[in-house]
C-alpha cells in the first residue's frame, strides 16, 4: 500500500523513506499507532487508499484495453498481406485468361 506513495513532499512517503527496512506488514500497524492521531493523517490516508482501490479496478480494464489493441495490431498486417494475395491472385486470373484467347 505504501509503495503506491511515491510524493515526495508528502510525510507518508518521507516515512517510507526512514523505515525502509521494515516491511509493510509490520509498518502500517506502528504507522497508524504513531500518527494516528496528527490532523490530516486519516484523511490522507482515505485519499490514498481510495486512489490505490481506482488503481486496482482500473488494472482489468487496462489489461483488456491492452489486448485489444495488441489483436488489433495483429489482424490489420495480417488482413492487409490477405488483401493483397487476393489481389495479386485476381491480377494473375485477369492476365491468365487474356493468354488463353
Amino acid at each position: 500500500m505504501i509503495e503506491v506513495i511515491r510524493e515526495p513532499d508528502d510525510y507518508a512517503y518521507q516515512i517510507r523513506q526512514a523505515y525502509k527496512d521494515i516491511p509493510d506488514r509490520e509498518l502500517i500497524p506502528k504507522i497508524n499507532a504513531k500518527y494516528g492521531e496528527k490532523p490530516g493523517y486519516k484523511e490522507k490516508l482515505n485519499e490514498i487508499n481510495l486512489r490505490q482501490q481506482k488503481e486496482i479496478q482500473s488494472l482489468g480494464k487496462d489489461r483488456f484495453k491492452s489486448i485489444g489493441i495488441a489483436f488489433i495490431a495483429w489482424v490489420i498486417p495480417i488482413g492487409i498481406i490477405y488483401l493483397m494475395g487476393l489481389a495479386m491472385g485476381w491480377i494473375y486470373r485477369g492476365f491468365k485468361e487474356k493468354q488463353n484467347f
